[in-house]
């Protein structure tokens, strides 16, 4: 009997022992909601985890049935950041790249294959901020706050935030965030551009993250892929030109795409006027 691509995650959520909950959400379970489930240590994590939570998003990318991921919390706070106390126990976990492959929580220096959805239940501190700003959408209750105490702390943001919030907004509200440690407000962090919307309470927030997947899921995953990757070769690969990403972008992902049943599926059910029915290969 084959087991399902949603068995196997959360088999795998089970082996790495990592404090989260899972739930699948939509026709097929298409969608993946993580929630880190860390209350009375509000949401932290230790840094041992990192590389685990790294083994975790590498599965969820493989495994073709999982198209969208919701990452959020349990309780008022989304994610405190590090473990601090087990950061003074090992001062070297801060840099060590065998348990940060990918950054903070898996995520805050990964090239994403799949979309992530960052929902903030509440607020986000440290090594959580720097993970929803890796993410490819923000979703956040209007009572979140979000900010980088790392200088207050007499340690620093150096799991992927610091370049990429010079990329993402002003270098002078970067350095707002990250040089005076205060927070920013939910709203303003939509009007700088890291936040793609609020809601009034979780409940809402829910089902605004579980629209915002919804409403991807609707895509073919192949172009849903290409379409990342050609977002993310702007961002992440500086060295190109914009024309060179693009000409990369056409001569490598579209090629993928090109020989794909669903490219063939979508432009066939435009023509005949219907719905596509995508199968997911990826």
């Amino acid at each position: 009997m084959t087991t399902s691509a949603q068995d196997q995650l959360s088999a795998l959520a089970h082996e790495l022992e990592l404090p989260i909950v899972l739930s699948f959400h939509g026709v097929e379970g298409e969608i993946v909601k993580v929630r880190l489930n860390r209350p009375k240590q509000l949401n932290c994590i230790p840094p041992a985890l990192h590389n685990k939570f790294d083994a975790f998003w590498t599965k969820f990318e493989q495994l073709a049935p999982l198209r969208v991921a919701i990452l959020t919390g349990t309780g008022r706070v989304f994610c405190a950041g590090a473990d601090l106390k087990a950061w003074l126990d090992n001062p070297d976990s801060a840099v060590d790249s065998n348990g940060m492959n990918s950054g903070f929580l898996g995520i805050s220096n990964r090239s994403n294959a799949k979309p992530i959805i960052a929902a903030l239940n509440g607020s986000s501190y440290g090594g959580g901020t720097e993970t929803i700003v890796n993410c490819d959408l923000v979703v956040a209750v209007r009572s979140a706050t979000i900010s980088l105490p790392e200088v207050h702390r007499g340690v620093a943001a150096v799991a992927g935030a610091l370049p990429r919030l010079g990329r993402n907004v002003t270098i002078q509200r970067a350095n707002q965030l990250a040089l005076m440690g205060e927070p920013i407000s939910a709203a303003t962090a939509e009007q700088w551009g890291l936040v793609n919307a609020l809601a009034d309470s979780v409940e809402d927030l829910d089902a605004l993250a579980l629209k915002f997947a919804a409403s991807i899921i609707k895509g073919c995953p192949e172009s849903v892929f290409v379409s990342q990757r050609g977002v993310r070769k702007g961002y992440e690969q500086t060295t190109l030109s914009l024309n060179e990403a693009t000409d990369e972008l056409a001569a490598n992902e579209m090629v993928h795409l090109q020989k794909s049943d669903n490219y063939i599926e979508g432009l066939t059910a435009f023509t005949e006027k219907r719905q596509p029915k995508w199968t997911s290969k990826l």
